[in-house]
């Protein structure tokens, strides 16, 4: 029985991991798969597009994270890097992930335990990235 107490309304289920992108892709395109997960960024417009398929999301807690680390000969601190206030994170989340996705601001995610909804991205600010990196005694890259 399933969780309402009834029977599935399928028979059955073949799971078949396809761990590549590219065969798992064609597969759902051929009709050889029905569901497939972790579909790249740069094909969720064709998938969306296609004929017979169509693309769901869901509330998730995985996470990218892009680090960038940088050598620095004062202690660190608890304030934000240079770097940190550079990044364009709603252009990198709409331009590399296809929107699907949003600025990360703490430890956790907001779908977990102990997510903390007042702790907010760090700003874009490159003229402040500019201060910190001068204060650290490194050159801020042109923009």
């Amino acid at each position: 029985m399933g969780l309402e107490g009834k029977a599935p309304a399928i028979d059955r289920v073949i799971w078949k991991p396809i761990p590549e992108d590219f065969p798992r892709i064609v597969a759902l395109e051929k009709g050889e798969a029905e569901i497939i997960t972790n579909v790249p960024p740069d094909r969720i417009k064709g998938i969306a597009d296609g004929r017979a398929t169509q693309i769901l999301s869901i509330p998730s807690s995985r996470i990218a994270i892009l680090s960038i680390t940088a050598r620095s000969r004062r202690s660190p601190t608890s304030a934000p890097s240079g770097p940190s206030l550079r990044a364009r994170r709603p252009s990198i989340v709409r331009n590399l992930y296809a929107g699907q996705g949003k600025p990360f601001s703490g430890g956790v995610a907001d779908t977990d335990f102990g997510y903390n909804a007042s702790l907010t991205p760090y700003p874009f600010d490159p003229a402040k990235a500019k201060q910190l990196l001068a204060t650290r005694g490194a050159r801020a890259a042109s923009t």
